[in-house]
């Protein structure tokens, strides 16, 4: 059972070292702990987990109660840049229904025209349309959803809780029609699991359909407790690929390049058939948003 608690944080803005304006310049994340429940979740490896126990992360969420107090305090001098909101859990996880911080953050930055990069597996963004198309209208916007696949059975197992991909879809194709630029993350691809060409293929083509503008993707990280909770998965769920992920990886944290270049070239060459975009482009720069690995506020 999930369990909330509330708590006053010291910062709320997680701000990168890039001088690049056309890269984020930091993220912000309402919630600590995220109950979507992602088997693969970065932050559940030692170097990044808030929690003791590796699954405190998806049943005990602390609330962020004074996020909006302490950004309003700071935002008059950061500069003008991308501000992501949700590199280490959902923005638009449960929570969000009953204590709103999110939408507080964003009144916020649309009050000062900051331009957002949301990044989310729920179509409850969808409770936010209306700020969200205050903000898109002022300056830049774009909400990625994730999706690592449109296999219901796949997904089940890696995610749970989160919203079935085609809730997302549905949520992407209606802010699509109110001119909110959207798009998919592939992210993380899941070797041997998800990164066939009939996976690829089918989920790009979706997002062409329902209104997507753009795709990125990521390789699947693995670290100490977040690798042998994977691994574990893997060896009760897919027993076959077990022996080729101890390859794959050997005592990296990512796969071999060779495999990253051949899965980016399959997704690029998808990109391309469907017409759509590689990343996002923000004031005419084409660039890829990364999952920037942050610390916790």
């Amino acid at each position: 059972m999930v369990k909330y608690e509330l708590y006053e944080c010291k910062t709320i803005l997680n701000q990168s070292d890039s001088n690049d304006i056309d890269s984020f310049i930091g993220s912000i994340n309402p919630y600590l702990g995220c109950e979507h429940g992602c088997k693969y979740c970065y932050v559940q490896s030692l170097k990044y987990s808030p929690y003791d126990k590796i699954d405190s992360f998806s049943y005990t969420i602390r609330i962020k109660k004074n996020a909006d107090v302490l950004l309003n305090n700071i935002i008059g001098n950061i500069r003008k840049g991308i501000i992501c909101i949700g590199s280490s859990s959902d923005p638009y996880q449960p929570a969000e229904k009953k204590f709103k911080i999110t939408h507080s953050i964003l009144k916020i930055l649309n009050k000062y025209e900051f331009p957002v990069h949301i990044f989310t597996k729920s179509n409850l963004i969808l409770d936010d349309i209306e700020l969200l198309k205050q903000i898109s209208n002022k300056t830049f916007l774009a909400v990625s959803f994730s999706i690592i696949t449109l296999d219901r059975d796949i997904v089940k197992i890696f995610e749970p809780y989160a919203p079935e991909p085609e809730l997302r879809l549905i949520a992407m194709n209606e802010l699509s029609r109110n001119k909110i630029r959207t798009g998919v993350a592939i992210m993380p691809v899941l070797p041997y699991v998800t990164d066939s060409y009939s996976s690829f293929d089918k989920l790009i083509r979706a997002v062409k359909e329902n209104g997507g503008k753009y795709v990125w993707s990521g390789e699947l990280n693995l670290r100490d407790q977040q690798k042998e909770k994977y691994l574990g998965i893997i060896r009760n769920m897919f027993p076959m690929y077990l022996k080729k992920y101890l390859m794959l990886y050997g005592n990296r944290i990512s796969p071999e390049k060779k495999y990253i270049k051949n899965i980016r070239s399959v997704i690029s060459a998808l990109i391309n058939k469907y017409q759509l975009e590689f990343g996002l482009n923000f004031n005419g720069t084409d660039f890829i948003p990364y999952q920037i690995e942050f610390e916790f506020g």
